[in-house]
Protein backbone atom coordinates (compact mmCIF):
# COMPACT_ATOMS: atom_id res chain seq x y z
CA UNK A 1 0.00 0.00 0.00
CA UNK A 2 1.02 3.06 -1.25
CA UNK A 3 0.34 4.67 2.90
CA UNK A 4 3.31 2.61 4.00
CA UNK A 5 6.30 3.90 2.04
CA UNK A 6 8.25 6.27 3.65
CA UNK A 7 9.13 9.36 1.88
CA UNK A 8 12.95 11.28 2.86
CA UNK A 9 11.38 14.09 4.81
CA UNK A 10 9.14 11.89 6.89
CA UNK A 11 12.14 9.22 8.10
CA UNK A 12 12.90 11.17 11.49
CA UNK A 13 9.47 11.27 12.65
CA UNK A 14 8.52 7.94 11.65
CA UNK A 15 11.46 7.26 14.03
CA UNK A 16 10.38 9.25 16.99
CA UNK A 17 7.18 7.28 16.90
CA UNK A 18 6.72 4.25 19.07
CA UNK A 19 6.74 1.15 16.73
CA UNK A 20 5.07 -2.37 17.18
CA UNK A 21 8.39 -3.37 19.52
CA UNK A 22 8.78 -0.56 21.43
CA UNK A 23 5.37 -0.27 22.56
CA UNK A 24 5.32 -4.44 23.17
CA UNK A 25 8.70 -3.51 25.79
CA UNK A 26 7.39 -0.37 27.31
CA UNK A 27 4.39 -2.83 28.55
CA UNK A 28 6.71 -5.79 29.33
CA UNK A 29 8.94 -3.48 31.43
CA UNK A 30 5.72 -2.04 33.42
CA UNK A 31 4.38 -5.95 34.05
CA UNK A 32 7.88 -6.89 34.59
CA UNK A 33 7.84 -6.58 38.03
CA UNK A 34 4.66 -8.82 38.87
CA UNK A 35 5.07 -12.35 37.85
CA UNK A 36 1.34 -13.36 37.84
CA UNK A 37 0.97 -10.17 35.76
CA UNK A 38 3.65 -10.74 33.08
CA UNK A 39 2.89 -14.45 32.66
CA UNK A 40 -0.79 -13.18 32.19
CA UNK A 41 0.48 -10.00 29.73
CA UNK A 42 3.15 -12.86 27.92
CA UNK A 43 0.25 -15.91 27.67
CA UNK A 44 -1.30 -13.72 24.34
CA UNK A 45 2.24 -13.88 22.58
CA UNK A 46 3.52 -16.78 20.60
CA UNK A 47 7.33 -17.16 20.95
CA UNK A 48 8.25 -18.24 17.21
CA UNK A 49 6.68 -14.90 16.04
CA UNK A 50 8.82 -12.72 18.69
CA UNK A 51 11.69 -13.92 17.04
CA UNK A 52 10.27 -13.07 13.21
CA UNK A 53 9.64 -9.70 14.83
CA UNK A 54 13.24 -9.11 16.55
CA UNK A 55 11.39 -8.98 19.72
CA UNK A 56 14.04 -9.99 22.55
CA UNK A 57 13.27 -10.93 26.32
CA UNK A 58 14.99 -13.49 28.27
CA UNK A 59 11.77 -15.34 28.97
CA UNK A 60 11.41 -15.91 26.01
CA UNK A 61 15.00 -16.68 25.03
CA UNK A 62 15.78 -20.55 25.96
CA UNK A 63 18.93 -20.37 24.18
CA UNK A 64 20.21 -17.33 26.03
CA UNK A 65 22.79 -15.41 24.36
CA UNK A 66 22.83 -17.98 21.34
CA UNK A 67 19.32 -16.75 19.97
CA UNK A 68 21.79 -13.70 18.48
CA UNK A 69 24.39 -15.47 17.06
CA UNK A 70 23.60 -16.32 13.49
CA UNK A 71 22.92 -14.34 10.26
CA UNK A 72 19.97 -16.28 9.99
CA UNK A 73 18.56 -15.18 13.04
CA UNK A 74 18.69 -11.50 11.32
CA UNK A 75 18.02 -12.27 8.19
CA UNK A 76 15.61 -15.36 8.15
CA UNK A 77 16.39 -16.88 5.31
CA UNK A 78 15.96 -13.26 2.48
CA UNK A 79 19.16 -13.15 0.23
CA UNK A 80 19.93 -9.91 1.14
CA UNK A 81 23.19 -8.10 2.34
CA UNK A 82 22.50 -5.05 4.88
CA UNK A 83 19.43 -4.69 7.40
CA UNK A 84 18.70 -1.80 8.44
CA UNK A 85 16.48 -1.31 12.00
CA UNK A 86 15.87 1.60 14.32
CA UNK A 87 17.14 1.00 18.26
CA UNK A 88 14.02 -0.02 20.22
CA UNK A 89 13.49 1.90 23.45
CA UNK A 90 12.76 0.60 26.42
CA UNK A 91 13.85 -2.83 25.03
CA UNK A 92 15.47 -5.06 28.06
CA UNK A 93 19.38 -4.36 28.54
CA UNK A 94 20.37 -8.35 27.31
CA UNK A 95 24.16 -9.54 25.91
CA UNK A 96 23.75 -9.90 22.45
CA UNK A 97 26.84 -11.90 20.23
CA UNK A 98 26.62 -12.53 16.69
CA UNK A 99 28.23 -13.07 13.43
CA UNK A 100 27.73 -10.04 11.31
CA UNK A 101 29.18 -6.24 11.82
CA UNK A 102 27.06 -4.00 13.49
CA UNK A 103 27.08 -0.02 12.88
CA UNK A 104 24.95 1.83 15.54
CA UNK A 105 24.21 5.64 14.55
CA UNK A 106 22.48 7.89 17.02
CA UNK A 107 20.61 10.41 15.68
CA UNK A 108 18.90 11.74 18.52
CA UNK A 109 19.99 12.01 22.39
CA UNK A 110 22.16 9.16 23.64
CA UNK A 111 22.91 5.62 24.57
CA UNK A 112 25.49 3.31 25.93
CA UNK A 113 26.85 0.29 24.96
CA UNK A 114 28.90 -2.55 27.28
CA UNK A 115 31.84 -4.14 25.47
CA UNK A 116 34.16 -6.54 27.62
CA UNK A 117 32.61 -4.70 31.14
CA UNK A 118 33.47 -1.06 29.46
CA UNK A 119 30.42 1.23 29.61
CA UNK A 120 30.95 3.54 26.54
CA UNK A 121 28.59 6.42 26.12
CA UNK A 122 27.26 7.11 22.29
CA UNK A 123 26.25 10.89 22.02
CA UNK A 124 24.12 12.49 19.11
CA UNK A 125 26.14 12.20 16.06
CA UNK A 126 28.29 9.14 17.21
CA UNK A 127 28.92 5.75 14.63
CA UNK A 128 30.11 2.69 16.49
CA UNK A 129 31.00 -0.32 14.07
CA UNK A 130 30.95 -3.56 16.39
CA UNK A 131 32.61 -6.33 15.07
CA UNK A 132 31.29 -9.97 14.89
CA UNK A 133 31.65 -12.30 18.05
CA UNK A 134 31.95 -9.46 20.22
CA UNK A 135 29.85 -9.45 23.40
CA UNK A 136 28.17 -5.82 24.15
CA UNK A 137 25.10 -4.94 25.59
CA UNK A 138 23.50 -1.92 24.15
CA UNK A 139 21.46 0.13 26.82
CA UNK A 140 19.03 2.79 24.84
CA UNK A 141 16.97 5.70 26.90
CA UNK A 142 13.26 6.01 26.30
CA UNK A 143 14.65 9.74 24.02
CA UNK A 144 17.04 7.70 22.22
CA UNK A 145 16.49 8.26 18.54
CA UNK A 146 19.29 5.46 17.08
CA UNK A 147 19.43 3.46 13.83
CA UNK A 148 21.44 -0.43 13.53
CA UNK A 149 22.92 -0.97 10.32
CA UNK A 150 23.33 -4.63 10.33
CA UNK A 151 26.20 -6.53 6.99
CA UNK A 152 26.83 -10.03 6.17
CA UNK A 153 30.56 -10.76 7.28
CA UNK A 154 30.04 -12.51 3.49
CA UNK A 155 29.09 -8.97 2.11
CA UNK A 156 32.39 -7.47 2.87
CA UNK A 157 34.50 -10.02 1.55
CA UNK A 158 31.88 -9.95 -1.66
CA UNK A 159 30.47 -6.53 -1.84
CA UNK A 160 32.98 -4.37 -0.15
CA UNK A 161 36.32 -5.81 -0.52
CA UNK A 162 37.99 -3.33 -2.77
CA UNK A 163 36.47 -0.97 0.39
CA UNK A 164 39.33 -2.75 2.06
CA UNK A 165 42.33 -2.61 0.26
CA UNK A 166 42.92 1.04 1.55
CA UNK A 167 45.66 1.63 3.93
CA UNK A 168 43.18 3.43 6.49
CA UNK A 169 41.66 2.71 10.10
CA UNK A 170 38.07 1.40 9.02
CA UNK A 171 39.94 -0.90 6.21
CA UNK A 172 42.12 -2.05 9.21
CA UNK A 173 39.40 -2.49 11.57
CA UNK A 174 37.68 -4.92 9.46
CA UNK A 175 40.25 -6.75 8.14
CA UNK A 176 41.17 -7.36 11.84
CA UNK A 177 37.82 -8.37 12.32
CA UNK A 178 37.14 -10.53 9.56
CA UNK A 179 40.75 -12.37 8.94
CA UNK A 180 42.58 -11.99 12.11
CA UNK A 181 39.57 -12.19 14.44
CA UNK A 182 41.74 -10.71 17.67
CA UNK A 183 39.85 -7.73 17.63
CA UNK A 184 37.28 -7.39 20.70
CA UNK A 185 37.74 -3.33 20.39
CA UNK A 186 34.70 -1.04 18.76
CA UNK A 187 35.28 1.69 16.40
CA UNK A 188 33.67 4.82 17.06
CA UNK A 189 33.77 8.07 14.72
CA UNK A 190 32.21 11.28 16.29
CA UNK A 191 30.63 12.89 12.95
CA UNK A 192 28.64 15.73 14.73
CA UNK A 193 25.49 15.01 12.67
CA UNK A 194 27.27 15.39 9.68
CA UNK A 195 24.43 16.47 6.85
CA UNK A 196 26.07 13.96 4.18
CA UNK A 197 26.31 10.79 6.53
CA UNK A 198 22.72 11.52 8.08
CA UNK A 199 21.19 11.66 4.35
CA UNK A 200 22.40 8.65 3.46
CA UNK A 201 22.25 6.66 6.80
CA UNK A 202 18.52 7.62 6.63
CA UNK A 203 18.51 7.20 2.59
CA UNK A 204 19.63 3.47 3.83
CA UNK A 205 16.42 3.10 6.67
CA UNK A 206 14.00 4.08 3.72
CA UNK A 207 15.05 1.84 1.22
CA UNK A 208 15.45 -0.76 3.86
CA UNK A 209 11.40 -0.21 4.25
CA UNK A 210 10.20 0.67 1.23
CA UNK A 211 11.99 -2.45 -0.29
CA UNK A 212 11.27 -1.06 -4.27
CA UNK A 213 13.00 -3.13 -7.00
CA UNK A 214 16.89 -2.99 -7.11
CA UNK A 215 16.52 -1.74 -3.08
CA UNK A 216 19.57 -4.31 -2.34
CA UNK A 217 21.45 -2.49 -4.81
CA UNK A 218 21.11 0.70 -3.81
CA UNK A 219 21.67 -0.26 0.08
CA UNK A 220 24.70 -1.45 -0.96
CA UNK A 221 25.65 1.35 -2.78
CA UNK A 222 24.74 3.51 -0.21
CA UNK A 223 26.92 1.62 2.47
CA UNK A 224 29.66 2.11 0.30
CA UNK A 225 29.35 5.59 0.21
CA UNK A 226 29.21 5.81 3.81
CA UNK A 227 31.81 3.94 3.88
Amino acid sequence: METDKLEKHEAMQFLREYNEQEIFYQQYQQKKHDNQSLQLFLKDYDQNNFMQKQIYIEEFLLRGQNEFEKEDTMWLGQEKDIEVRKYSRFMPQLSAIHDFFEMIYVLENEMYVEVEDKKIVLKSGDIAFIPPDTIHKPLVMENTIAIQIMIRKSTFQKVFFKMLKGNHVISEFFLNALYIRENKHILIFHSHLDKNLLDCSLQLFIENHNRFPSYQLIMNNLFEILL
